[in-house]
């Protein structure tokens, strides 16, 4: 009876140390369950949404977690000297955003442990250079595409559908250029129809004059 009780209080204890490490991460985000797209897009309109789904270790959604986005070492592309890195309209970086510091700026996660950024800013960002944090857990790097390449914060189309057209035109794929995030920049339909939608965008949000299409441009400059 000694031994079956010994035994039975040794189960215990190990399940109890084995739950410990789950106990200790449950609302904790978590690198590896995370939900992020595969780069950040961004318009001078702010009308771009960048969302992602916060969850801890067991997978369970983290409410009201502090998400940062840091642009602050942005670079851009060697090949395109007329790009230029992140930048943010002096106005306000969008809605329900709240700004740390140059180029760092956050929001909270809601009841599912998601957030949604409309960030109202131009320029790129090569390779992964943007850091992002929830509650001070990295959870990885992205880069950065925009409709506005040239950092102008407005949308127009030259220089900005001439630097897409010329690489969506290079058979490599290029993260600054991916403006449907969906890992192709290869004469995409994709880039061009959101290029379209947001030419003549500007950080106050009106449209001065109705840009011409990157299609249109692709054809004259072919």
């Amino acid at each position: 009876m000694r031994s079956l009780r010994s035994n039975s209080c040794l189960a215990l204890a190990l399940l109890c140390v084995c739950a410990a490490p789950t106990r200790a991460l449950a609302g904790v985000p978590s690198p590896l369950n995370t939900t992020i797209p595969l780069n950040i897009v961004v318009c001078p309109q702010a009308d771009i949404p960048f969302t992602m789904v916060v969850r801890d270790a067991a997978n369970n959604p983290v409410v009201g977690s502090f998400v940062e986005l840091n642009f602050s070492t942005c670079s851009v592309p060697a090949a395109y000297p007329n790009d230029v890195p992140v930048r943010f309209c002096p106005s306000d970086p969008g809605p329900g955003i709240t700004p740390i510091g140059p180029g760092h700026v956050a929001a909270l996660t809601n009841a599912a442990g998601v957030v949604t950024f409309f960030l109202r800013a131009g320029g790129v960002c090569v390779g992964s250079a943007v850091e992002i944090r929830a509650d001070g857990v990295s959870l990885g790097q992205r880069g950065a595409a925009s409709p506005d390449q040239n950092g102008s914060l407005s949308v127009f189309s030259n220089p900005d559908a001439l630097e897409l057209v010329a690489k969506e035109s290079v058979a490599l794929y290029d993260v600054t250029a991916d403006l449907d995030s969906d890992g192709d920049t290869n004469t995409d339909a994709g880039d061009i129809a959101v290029y379209d939608a947001h030419a003549g965008h500007t950080c106050d949000a009106r449209t001065p004059t109705r840009d011409a299409s990157w299609g249109r441009l692709k054809t004259i400059y072919r």
